[in-house]
């Protein structure tokens, strides 16, 4: 039964990575306008050879073999968008960044939600927990991020308002970008806490003298965990989608910045390898946090 599991996953994450990569390609080929359109500056015999060398003339099933060909082969041709520069240099380059603001994020992201759920739970100003995460999932990036950058940047001078490399620009892209992901798992890890504390062998527990804190501790935060990765994955595409914002905001040269840049210059390529990537690491999350979870609960196991 676990082996035919595994191979059910594993067929349903390979179609999956099929319909999003011909989901991709159709959207994006569907759109009006080509990416060399607003070029007044190139005579007619040089548009021509750049629509040749990037298949822009090609059919719509030409150009998807010939996207799936690059796709096997992990050679998407020249940039548009960043130009002196492969698809493949690109991504190489800029998701480093990427995953360490992702990373840092997801580690300050648990490590709140946990604290803030079991203040909440165990009773320590209950009110006060819950008015912090209802306003953490409240607030507003847009709005958060420019009012950050000017008290800390400009009025207290105190932190650089762009990625510059130094350990202190570090600080309020990752506090922005695990900001709404702290708020919305603290709540549902307070819900399945306060759940758990309400159980029968919880309050024969508590019956024997255990205290509340011990018994969230040590025997409710295992049982925390299944939620907790059910959640997960819908948090992490909020990490992802919010690293476009976070890295527009601070000019932080990652991967995020990187899919901005290739929708204005209409470099489709990039776009569809990027789209791609996110993809996968979206379904790669969710069926490994789904194997986690039934190792964790016996009862959700098939």
């Amino acid at each position: 039964m676990g082996r035919y599991l595994i191979f059910q996953r594993a067929l349903a994450f390979v179609f999956s990575i099929l319909l999003l990569i011909i989901l991709a390609f159709s959207f994006l080929r569907l759109l009006p306008g080509g990416p060399f359109d607003d070029s007044q500056v190139y005579l007619s015999s040089v548009l021509q050879n750049l629509s040749t060398l990037y298949g822009a003339k090609l059919s719509l099933g030409e150009q998807f073999l010939r996207f799936l060909h690059q796709l096997v082969h992990f050679n998407f041709g020249p940039s548009l968008a960043y130009p002196g520069q492969s698809v493949t240099q690109v991504i190489r380059s800029r998701s480093v960044v990427t995953l360490q603001f992702g990373a840092l994020a997801v580690l300050l992201t648990l490590l709140f939600s946990f604290l803030l759920s079991l203040g909440s739970a165990l009773g320590f100003a209950k009110k006060t927990f819950s008015l912090i995460q209802l306003t953490l999932v409240s607030l507003p990036l847009l709005l958060v991020g420019p009012l950050l950058i000017w008290f800390f940047g400009f009025y207290l001078n105190c932190l650089p308002t762009n990625f510059n490399g130094a350990w202190t620009s570090y600080f309020l892209p990752t506090f922005l970008l695990a900001l709404r992901p702290t708020g919305t798992l603290s709540r549902l890890l307070s819900s399945s806490f306060e759940e758990i504390l309400r159980q029968p062998w919880a309050l024969t527990f508590r019956g024997f003298g255990f205290p509340p804190n011990r018994i969230g501790l040590f025997f409710a935060l295992r049982l925390t965990l299944v939620p907790f990765l059910a959640v997960f994955p819908p948090l992490l595409a909020h990490l992802l989608a919010g690293s476009i914002l976070i890295e527009s905001l601070f000019s932080i040269q990652g991967l995020g910045l990187a899919f901005l840049n290739s929708i204005y210059a209409r470099d489709y390529t990039l776009t569809m390898v990027l789209l791609l990537c996110f993809g996968s690491v979206l379904l790669l999350a969710s069926f490994a946090f789904d194997f986690f979870s039934r190792s964790l609960d016996p009862r959700i196991r098939t």
